[in-house]
């Protein structure tokens, strides 16, 4: 799909489908898997910077998680929020990008599930020398937000809220 907008008007192209153009392609609803997991998180932690003292991009894993880091293989503790972003946290099957192994991610869709699942990737190399994307990178990410927005005692304590309050409802943006 793409569109382009101009002084409020909203200018439309075709929107392609396998079997022709769909007919009402302004309310076709699109998937943005990817794209909406890297807005989330990079734009709400620019925000987290801005409000609270430490450096959120610092964050370290093992500080939040303990537990899940001390049952998982290798070695996290030098892995921070920043590399978890920036997908370079070291831990990885395959560098070349091609790693589909997710383990339990999209089956235990429990907290403790997708940190388990999240956590299994091997270590391979020290972080912040490799990106190498990874979705649940993403998800350790935003509990990790969730868990220091809890320990500076932030009146909201979900990323996600935070962000929709600080950031989406303020941009006008619909739900």
């Amino acid at each position: 799909a793409r569109a382009i907008l101009v002084d409020g008007t909203l200018y439309l192209d075709d929107c392609p489908t396998r079997y022709g153009s769909a007919p009402f392609c302004e309310t076709m609803a699109l998937p943005s898997y990817s794209l909406a997991k890297t807005l989330y998180v990079g734009l709400t932690l620019p925000v987290l910077a801005s409000e609270f003292e430490a450096d959120p991009y610092e964050l370290l894993v093992s500080h939040y998680f303990p537990d899940e880091v001390a049952a998982a293989p290798g070695d996290w503790e030098g892995v921070t929020l920043g590399h978890l972003v920036d997908m370079s946290t070291g831990h990885y099957r395959i560098a070349s990008q091609a790693d589909d192994y997710m383990g339990n991610f999209f089956i235990d869709y429990s907290l403790s599930g997708r940190l388990e699942s999240s956590l299994l990737y091997p270590y391979q190399e020290p972080p912040g020398q490799r990106t190498v994307y990874l979705t649940p990178n993403y998800q350790v990410a935003a509990a990790l937000m969730d868990a220091y927005l809890v320990e500076v005692d932030s009146p909201i304590t979900d990323s996600f809220e935070y962000a929709v309050d600080r950031i989406y409802r303020p941009a006008g943006l619909p739900p």
